[in-house]
């Protein structure tokens, strides 16, 4: 199952998506699993959720022809947060779409709520 989330700016959206290749290349740029991020204590959870963990989500999740590199997620989250967003709801955003994809989750795989963050 391959759901999307987005991250709204002003000039473009950029689309994040996740399937079990994208996952596997996420976890092999991060160098462990997302599952067992997943199953973290709160406080190491939320010490993984930093700026490499963003970088490289969005350089797996965002569509291959965009060919995005390292550079390009940091400017990305750069530019989201200059036009009012914040790091949180960017995490928040890859989150649910990772969620969305129904693998760590039991039971059918739903597309992942809209919410406010998002829209920005």
């Amino acid at each position: 199952m391959q759901k999307s989330s987005e991250i709204k700016l002003s000039n473009k959206v950029i689309i994040i998506k996740y399937n079990l290749g994208s996952l596997l290349k996420l976890e092999r740029t991060l160098g462990h699993s997302i599952n067992a991020m997943f199953a973290m204590p709160l406080a190491e959870y939320m010490d993984r959720l930093n700026i490499d963990f963003a970088a490289a989500a969005i350089v797996c999740g965002a569509p291959s022809d965009l060919r995005l590199k390292t550079e390009d997620a940091l400017n990305i989250i750069q530019q989201f947060c200059d036009e009012g967003g914040n790091l949180d709801e960017i995490y928040n955003t890859i989150v649910k779409a990772i969620l969305a994809t129904g693998l760590f989750t039991k039971g059918v795989a739903v597309e992942a709520p809209a919410s406010p963050e998002s829209n920005k």
